[in-house]
């Protein structure tokens, strides 16, 4: 695979023999061990739940964040935040994998559906690392978008590292 760092003021592409910063990062995440599979149809405004929870993982919108757990269903514009100890791993509807690592933010910021197809949906990453594994929608309905720059989803794994300002992306 290849790995880009995109900083702010420049961008720079590096091919990679070996394990990439992002992937010694997310050792911790592939500790996760899914304790389910999504099951049965979603309530109208659910876009997914999370299938595995490391405590310190926390979701919001808007009002005081709540624990997540296995089974937590999230809705559009949920933030999920996880501390040096936390991760998550959500499903969505459409069987598309996001699994966030410790010290994240990540926003579920446009999600729109239709039944269990992705039209167009936005995860916004504040800060932190994730793995994105695309399920049965179009590839193409789904963008990531980060402070330094909007990824369009081409492949079906992308890792990606965000800290001070630099960013690790990496294709599967």
């Amino acid at each position: 695979g290849a790995s880009f760092m995109v900083r702010q003021d420049r961008m720079r592409a590096m091919k990679t023999s070996g394990p990439t910063r992002f992937s010694l990062s997310l050792v911790a995440v592939s500790l996760l061990v899914p304790c389910g599979l999504w099951s049965g149809v979603a309530s109208a405004e659910s876009i997914g739940k999370a299938v595995s929870a490391v405590p310190s993982a926390t979701y919001s919108e808007g009002a005081a964040p709540q624990t997540i757990e296995v089974g937590t269903e999230f809705e559009q514009n949920d933030r999920i935040v996880t501390d040096k100890d936390g991760a998550a791993e959500i499903e969505f509807v459409d069987g598309t994998s996001l699994t966030i690592g410790a010290n994240s933010e990540v926003v579920l910021d446009r999600m729109i559906f239709d039944g269990d197809k992705a039209k167009n949906a936005t995860v916004n990453v504040v800060r932190g690392t994730l793995r994105f594994v695309t399920g049965t929608s179009d590839h193409s309905a789904y963008q990531i978008k980060t402070p330094v720059a909007t990824i369009g989803v081409r492949g079906t794994v992308i890792d990606i590292s965000l800290e001070k300002g630099d960013m690790v992306f990496n294709t599967v």
